[in-house]
């Protein structure tokens, strides 16, 4: 995990995606600041025009100059020069606002947003001396006026009964405000954003590590963890899972002749024909090679699975057209039933792999069930059922 300006992500998050919110933030502040600008700018001649020219409205011009520069070229600069002038412009209006009017005016509304938003756009580290930087320029600046080093440039009570000045306050604050928000909510819904594609490319990893990438069957670790629910549930409940071991018939011949692409053409249909012939809630796997396992749970009768088998045979042995070509495989399905074969997940594939190779020396393209276990619970280490052939 690391932390990322203020947010905690994990170490896949792209850097450059992170630096794309961080700018997309910005820039909604400079555009914030520069229609800031255009309004307050007026209102601030005003106020000036009453009182006098003040030192406090020479920085605003200039800050107004440079907020209108810095947003022509603001496609043209890099996001470290942005932030850098964001951040100064708004504590070089605090600071210039302080010295002439002391507590008055709108100086510590555009201190407190220069922290802000130093801890929006920065690493924590880096924002922390900004913070530091606006507490010590209010501790000066109050210092030099409480040994009066420094005096208001105004009277303070004339300005505080002006209409311009609390004008001129309540354009600023909410000016300020709606910037914020927008910026914010910007960077919000980028965040979201963000996250929700960790959050995608997280449950894409885990379906690559539980899932057969070629047919997007469950693979042999998510099968076994569904065999093992599956025994679990038929246990409590007197029902019975039957385990289909499937080989296809014909698959190193399709490859050798055609090519490997055309076997990768076999593997995917065949599992798509699997699906076809079972439940939802049942569990059709690629578990390697031309190899494939299908957990049939809740069964009443283990009739049922030869039917399924059955279906699988024929579904699997109708051609499969692979450009001018048209290629054929077959199945042969060893069943072991739970728990009439076994019982355990590991015995039970161990009886449904035994029962489909005695299919292959059968003859193949067919079905057969495993041995019922002995009375002593002890499966018999070879022979199965007579071969059910479609």
């Amino acid at each position: 995990m690391a932390m990322e300006g203020g947010l905690v992500l994990t170490s896949s998050v792209n850097v450059p995606r992170l630096d794309r919110i961080r700018e997309d933030f910005v820039d909604t502040a400079w555009r914030g600041l520069f229609w800031l600008a255009w309004v307050a700018l007026p209102i601030s001649t005003w106020r000036t025009w009453e009182f006098g020219w003040t030192p406090a409205f020479n920085v605003l011009l200039a800050s107004v100059a440079g907020i209108f520069a810095i947003h022509a070229l603001r496609r043209r600069l890099p996001l470290a020069v942005k932030r850098s002038l964001l951040l100064l412009v708004l504590w070089f209006a605090s600071l210039a606002g302080l010295s002439s009017f002391g507590i008055a005016g709108t100086s510590l509304t555009l201190l407190t947003t220069n922290c802000f938003v130093a801890v929006m756009i920065l690493p924590l580290s880096r924002a922390v001396p900004v913070i530091l930087l606006g507490l010590l320029t209010l501790a000066l600046v109050g210092a030099a006026y409480v040994t009066g080093w420094l005096t208001p440039v105004l009277d303070l009570n004339q300005f505080s009964v002006m209409a311009s000045s609390w004008i001129n306050l309540i354009v600023v604050v909410s000016g300020i405000s709606v910037m914020m928000a927008l910026a914010v909510g910007a960077f919000h819904r980028a965040v979201e954003g963000l996250l929700a594609e960790v959050a995608r490319q997280r449950d894409e990893i885990e379906h690559l590590a539980t899932h057969d990438k070629l047919t997007g069957l469950p693979a042999l670790r998510l099968a076994a963890d569904r065999i093992d629910m599956a025994l679990s549930h038929a246990a409590r409940n007197g029902d019975k899972v039957a385990l289909l071991f499937v080989d296809l018939d014909g698959f190193k011949a399709v490859n050798d002749k055609h090519g490997h692409e055309a076997g990768d053409r076999v593997l995917a249909e065949v599992a798509a024909r699997l699906k076809t012939c079972v439940r939802a809630s049942d569990t059709a796997a690629r578990i390697g090679g031309d190899e494939f396992i299908v957990v049939l749970p809740d069964l009443h009768d283990a009739a049922a699975a030869g039917e399924v088998a059955d279906k699988i045979i024929q579904a699997v042995s109708a051609p499969i057209a692979f450009g001018t070509a048209s290629l054929a495989v077959g199945a042969s399905i060893g069943i072991a039933v739970f728990p009439d074969h076994a019982q355990d997940s590991i015995a039970l594939r161990r009886a449904a792999d035994g029962a489909m190779y005695e299919v292959k020396r059968q003859g193949k393209n067919a079905h057969a069930f495993a041995q019922a276990v002995k009375p002593d619970g002890v499966a018999p280490p070879t022979g199965i059922e007579p071969v059910s052939e479609t």
